[in-house]
């Protein structure tokens, strides 16, 4: 029932009460102080009914004004919802695309870029084309332009394996020993060409409780990036060793070295801070804030220390299991 009219009923219904009672008591009383006290409790109880009446009126008008509202707003965000899982659809769809591109990369193009870096590196070591400096120097282009161009792959694979959880946290114990390695030999063509020399010194019983594909990774940035900003006869040194609850792996060249707002920002992954290396080595930026990602998934740390003119000295800590 609507308020308002509820409230007419009741005034009503308080008239016939008045009158009932009229009618009971009015042996007992006078008529004209009976009709007297029927005027009296009428105009009270209509004054108060009649406002109420048209309040409850006003209140229920807003209320269905309300509802109204509120119906409309239901539908509202049932039209959302439906715009919001055809959105979640199309992106489905277009991760599944990122997905295959990817796969491309991984597959099509990193294949014969990686035989494409293999031969010109031969070629750039035969002594018959150095000594014709215009066939070197073409050969020297294209192996510069392989390598740039097949890091930048790398990175990029990365990058997106991270961003897509396709390269998921997986640690085990680890000989850091081989890690170092196989960081080693991603650069070793590099480093021969700058005659750069790498010295290790890791004991062989060192390990890490980490993923082995993330911080292989890390350290081939590390050490992409001490080669391509060391001059040529310069030095790497490697060296890692037990500290308390962590593994602490040291590597220091004797590059260009940076400036002290370059540190604070290197690990960004929001600024693209790649320059030249030494021999006009091109980077892409991603690489340091890889490894900052890869490190911090590997719950470690990283830091660096460099000074402009005398090298760089990066420093990462890695957890090992209590268990060995």
């Amino acid at each position: 029932m609507k308020p308002w009219l509820f409230a007419l009923i009741l005034a009503i219904s308080f008239s016939i009460l008045s009158v009932f009672l009229y009618l009971s008591f009015s042996n007992f009383i006078g008529d004209a102080c009976y009709i007297r006290y029927i005027i009296l409790a009428a105009s009270i109880t209509f004054a108060i009914s009649f406002p109420t009446v048209f309040y409850l009126k006003n209140l229920n008008s807003k209320i269905n004004s309300h509802k109204e509202q509120i119906i409309r707003q239901k539908k509202e965000i049932e039209n959302q919802i439906v715009r919001l899982e055809n959105f979640v659809k199309e992106l489905e769809k277009e991760d599944k695309a990122k997905n295959i591109f990817y796969s491309i990369l991984a597959h099509d193009l990193k294949s014969p870029f990686n035989s494409l870096v293999g031969f010109s590196n031969i070629l750039i070591n035969n002594e018959g084309i150095k000594k014709d400096k215009k066939i070197f120097e073409i050969v020297k282009h294209i192996n510069e332009t392989s390598n740039s161009t097949f890091n930048l792959l790398e990175e990029l694979l990365e990058w997106g394996n991270v961003q897509n959880g396709v390269l998921v946290y997986k640690p085990k114990n680890e000989l850091l020993i081989n890690i170092i390695e196989a960081g080693k030999l991603y650069i070793k063509d590099k480093a021969n060409f700058k005659n750069i020399k790498i010295e290790t010194q890791c004991e062989e019983d060192i390990y890490a409780f980490v993923d082995k594909k993330m911080i292989t990774a890390v350290i081939r940035n590390i050490l992409y990036n001490a080669v391509k900003f060391t001059e040529k006869n310069g030095k790497i040194d490697i060296s890692c060793r037990n500290e308390q609850n962590f593994v602490k792996i040291s590597i220091t060249d004797t590059g260009v070295g940076m400036e002290e707002k370059f540190i604070k920002e290197m690990f960004s992954k929001t600024i693209n801070l790649s320059s030249k290396g030494t021999d006009n080595e091109k980077g892409t930026g991603l690489g340091l804030a890889i490894c900052k990602q890869f490190i911090k998934e590997n719950k470690g740390s990283i830091s660096v220390e460099s000074k402009l003119k005398e090298g760089s000295t990066f420093v990462i800590r890695l957890p090992i299991n209590k268990d060995l």
